[in-house]
């Protein structure tokens, strides 16, 4: 007997021992949870009565300490206790932002916020991966280009009789480096306090200087401080058959049959589409070309095509580039500075993107412009 006595004994206090251990570690949660509460309510919870007339308790503690749920799981030793109502408004757990009283309450959920500038579309610039590039250390460079020539070779003849002459009608032509260049100020604040928005805009204000550059490779205006361009200094093809892909195979087999080798075709976006998805007028009206789901490289007629928005709607060029260099003096550069007028008294950053480029045809017959659009 009194060994049974002893063994309840020590059963009961082991069960004593684990309820105070579990009281305490739910003591412990509840002081956290009351410092959470706490941080929230000051954050923006309102302390406003809630419904019903229902009063708030003054603590967490409090409301723990008298829930019957929660001394019958002390006393009887049960797992779980009944639900303890702490006295908590829901309001106080809203947000700002999805408050639907008058004025607003909760709590101000700060938004997500995407870096970077957005607006403008940096389009592909693909001239400067297919054009040969030609180093320079001057602001120009000087050739000597030949107008009109042709072959004067001939037979002889009779013994005796005087031999076929050549001519040949050289100039001096001046192919001018130019410079492009473009910035944009902002105060050294908002570029220390923006993350990245120092590297887009030298992103932004490089692809316009790039852009502007391949815009004047096509249509440059040739005045002594600007270069000359393909379509200004280029030779005019004209066709006599009316479809654009044949008027660019025409021009390319003509330049063959001069002794030229037409590797390299220009077209804007919108006609080179015109030339992909052309139809047959007839039959099952199928496409002409690869329509498409073509997988090849763009070509017409054997000669690679790119696709660029500098050249003109309704022209193509075709050229052997074997003729024609771009002038690369200075590539581009992005420069920092607060050195301008009154940058360093006012805080301001000026950001200066640059480069220095021209371009040389050595022969114009090698660079021929075509109309797509002309009737024939």
């Amino acid at each position: 007997m009194n060994e049974l006595h002893r063994e309840l004994r020590e059963g009961l206090k082991g069960l004593e021992e684990g309820i105070n251990t579990k009281f305490d570690e739910l003591q412990t949660k509840t002081t956290e949870l009351e410092r959470d509460l706490r941080d929230l309510y000051q954050k923006g919870g309102s302390s406003a009565p809630l419904p019903g007339g229902q009063q708030r308790v003054s603590s967490i503690r409090e409301a723990l300490t008298k829930s019957a749920g929660l001394a019958r799981m002390q006393k009887e030793g049960s797992k779980n206790s009944d639900p303890i109502d702490l006295g908590l408004s829901i309001k106080a757990l809203t947000s700002l932002q999805g408050s639907g009283g008058s004025p607003a309450e909760g709590i101000d959920v700060q938004p997500e916020r995407e870096g970077g500038l957005f607006g403008y579309a940096m389009r592909p610039l693909t001239l400067f991966d297919v054009m040969p590039i030609r180093p320079i250390s001057s602001n120009q460079l000087t050739f000597t280009r030949m107008s009109g020539y042709s072959n004067a070779a001939a037979g002889q003849g009779a013994e005796g009789t005087t031999k076929a002459e050549q001519t040949i009608d050289p100039g001096l032509i001046t192919a001018p480096v130019e410079t492009i260049a473009v910035w944009h100020d902002a105060s050294k604040q908002v570029l220390d306090d923006e993350p990245g928005l120092e590297s887009t805009i030298a992103m932004l204000l490089t692809h316009g200087v790039r852009e502007k550059a391949e815009r004047q490779i096509v249509n440059g205006a040739g005045s002594s401080f600007e270069m000359s361009g393909l379509i200004t200094d280029g030779t005019a093809f004209v066709p006599t058959v009316a479809p654009m892909a044949d008027r660019i195979g025409q021009c390319a087999a003509t330049m063959g049959n001069s002794g030229y080798l037409a590797n390299l075709v220009m077209l804007n976006p919108v006609d080179w589409f015109t030339i992909r998805s052309e139809r047959a007028t007839g039959g099952d009206e199928q496409y002409v070309g690869p329509g498409w789901a073509a997988p090849a490289s763009p070509a017409v007629y054997g000669v690679p095509a790119v696709a660029s928005a500098a050249v003109p709607q309704g022209t193509a060029i075709v050229i052997d580039t074997r003729f024609v260099n771009l002038l690369d003096r200075q590539q581009t550069t992005v420069e920092l500075s607060r050195e301008t007028g009154n940058n360093f008294k006012q805080n301001i950053v000026t950001v200066l993107a640059e480069l220095r480029m021209g371009l040389a045809i050595y022969d114009t017959a090698a660079v021929q412009v075509i109309d797509l659009t002309s009737s024939v």
